[in-house]
């Protein structure tokens, strides 16, 4: 019942009617677009030609409710500063932010995403970037995002990984593991800059 208030009323209270409407109807199709998530197969189909374009930087997080204790708290933190410092960094080229549901709308307001993506566009996004960015799950679990961002071989750029996965989550495999948000930022910027 907590979240339920949470997610349709004390999260609303700050937003446009418009943007009420929005929120009311995402919020009512999360299972379907859940239950339409693709395959890590289906993204290991795609063409790779398509997958290719360096334009965007992708990172499109979720917020989680934080009465679940102190440390669902610093995940929303931390993801907030790192979406705020991508927008610097990337301006419009930043695809994401956290994604239109539950308390992100009062508590971190700065870091929401500009529209609500769909899984279908989230996925379109996903191709059209080359540069992705990834944290940790809440309590260090991975995210789905990160077994979707493997599946369609992209580049990662990521906080530290705590868990093993039965081979090296490193340069190998296309992810660059760095301790702060500052680090991420200057990675994915010297990436930017020189592809190869």
């Amino acid at each position: 019942c907590t979240k339920i208030f949470q997610r349709f009323f004390l999260s609303r209270k700050h937003l446009s009617p418009l943007e009420n409407l929005q929120m009311v109807r995402h919020e009512f199709l999360r299972g379907k677009r859940y239950r339409s998530r693709k395959t890590t197969v289906e993204y290991e189909r795609a063409p790779q030609e398509e997958l290719r374009a360096p334009n965007a930087i992708l990172y499109n997080p979720s917020c989680w409710d934080e009465s679940n204790g102190p440390e669902i708290r610093e995940l929303n933190q931390f993801r907030a500063e790192l979406i705020v410092a991508l927008r610097k960094a990337f301006g419009p080229r930043f695809i994401g932010g956290f994604r239109r549901i539950g308390s992100a709308f009062h508590l971190y307001p700065q870091a929401v995403e500009d529209r609500v993506l769909n899984h279908d566009e989230y996925v379109e996004a996903l191709r059209r970037s080359n540069l992705t960015v990834y944290t940790n799950g809440t309590l260090g679990c991975f995210s789905w995002r990160f077994a979707e961002v493997l599946a369609a071989s992209k580049c990662i750029v990521s906080e530290p990984i705590p868990n093993e996965v039965g081979f090296p989550l490193d340069e190998s495999v296309g992810v660059l593991q760095r301790p702060t948000i500052e680090a991420m930022v200057e990675t994915l910027l010297q990436l930017d800059r020189d592809p190869q």
